[in-house]
């Protein structure tokens, strides 16, 4: 007789967001201008162009809100946002690692060298029930 859920299914958000207050963008603008002054002033034209497109991404991706992403955990493996199916063949085994005190995450250890590590966020609330559901299939690492 199994024991436990056959699938589980939550939303969770893509990662953990960090509000970053108006300081943090003037320290990249100030560190940034900085290191491109300096590089004008060496001569090295495309260190200070390669220095104004990282810290245009930095700021960019600094301001993003993570967007919600649908998980499903069932006895065939992980589904991601009806996109992605991996299958608990793919990977060696999990683990999960703490998080804050809304969120745990849990990590799959897959057997591709190119990605070894697929991370997903998970309710506090529903990790037992996810770990049940996995060690029948997989061990924790």
């Amino acid at each position: 007789m199994v024991l436990g859920p056959k699938e589980i299914k939550w939303r969770a958000p893509e990662f953990e967001y960090f509000h970053k207050g108006i300081g943090w963008y003037w320290l990249v603008i100030l560190v940034s201008a900085l290191v491109v002054i300096v590089s004008i002033w060496r001569g090295n034209f495309l260190f200070a162009l390669f220095i104004v497109m990282a810290a245009f991404l930095i700021l960019f991706w600094g301001q993003r809100q993570p967007r919600e992403i649908a998980f499903e955990l069932n006895e065939r493996g992980l589904e991601i946002d009806n996109k992605k199916f991996y299958s608990y063949s793919s990977f060696l085994g999990f683990d999960i690692h703490p998080g804050n005190d809304e969120w745990q995450e849990i990590v799959f250890h897959s057997k591709n060298r190119l990605t070894p590590y697929l991370k997903a966020m998970i309710d506090n609330t529903r990790v037992s029930e996810a770990e049940t559901l996995m060690n029948r299939f997989m061990p924790k690492i």
